[in-house]
């Protein structure tokens, strides 16, 4: 028997054991779903983008997959469940509880390295996530890093710095002048990136560099994965340059 989709109520944030009450949770309509989400953490937009099932579309578990599939990879639920029900003998009202993963979180990470230069040294590198940055499941990322490596041999004794900072913000869809959609059980994104790094090295020069980039991230399937940057700047001044290095390059 095939049936149709009747009301698509989304529980935005949910909990195990929570109250699942229309009558007890504000409830939105947008573009044909039922959003409930007391508190506000989404955008109702957001979910117009992630799911397949509009009302009154036929079932199918294509679709149903695809949709589950988004969800879970768009990265800022960490459970997704769907349910079905009938609501008469041709359509089913479909029930998606989402419980949202931690919004902010960070990370340290610490690298040491040795070179058969009698180089050695070492890194250290934040990582900031914000998962939600304008409750539409945006991805922003700062990190920041700082590094040292020092050679000492017979013939110099030489250290390099670097410090610099990474800010991507990534958007779960296509910002373009254009109608791009796609029914690929991933969503597609577009990636805004700038970085900034100073590096100083005692024997060659200190170097400052910039970067921006614009461009699309999207999946067909889960090995394969595609980038296209639709803009791509690098700026880099080369100042203090040594002596000993000048006359090496002329």
């Amino acid at each position: 028997r095939s049936y149709r989709i009747n009301d698509i109520v989304v529980y935005a944030d949910y909990r195990i054991n929570g109250d699942t009450s229309l009558s007890q949770a504000s409830t939105k309509n947008e573009d044909g779903y039922k959003i409930i989400d007391p508190k506000k953490k989404f955008n109702e937009k957001l979910f117009s983008r992630l799911l397949v099932f509009k009302k009154d579309s036929t079932y199918n578990r294509t679709s149903h997959n695809l949709s589950l599939n988004r969800l879970v990879t768009v990265g800022v639920f960490k459970f997704v469940k769907a349910r079905f029900e009938k609501a008469d003998s041709n359509y089913l009202n479909a029930f998606y509880y989402l419980t949202p993963t931690a919004k902010k979180s960070i990370r340290f990470t610490a690298t040491a390295l040795t070179k058969s230069n009698n180089a050695s040294g070492g890194q250290l590198s934040i990582n900031w996530l914000n998962r939600n940055l304008f409750k539409g499941a945006e991805l922003l990322t700062i990190s920041p890093y700082v590094g040292i490596e020092q050679q000492i041999s017979s013939q110099q004794n030489a250290s390099t710095r670097r410090l610099g900072i990474d800010v991507s913000l990534t958007v779960p869809r296509i910002i373009s002048p254009f109608n791009l959609k796609t029914s690929s059980g991933y969503v597609p994104k577009t990636k805004f990136q700038i970085g900034y790094e100073l590096f100083k090295s005692d024997t060659l020069y200190t170097l400052n560099s910039f970067s921006a980039s614009y461009g699309y991230i999207w999946k067909q399937t889960l090995q394969h994965e595609n980038t296209l940057n639709i803009i791509n700047i690098s700026y880099v001044r080369p100042t203090n340059i040594q002596p000993s290095f000048q006359a090496q390059i002329d």
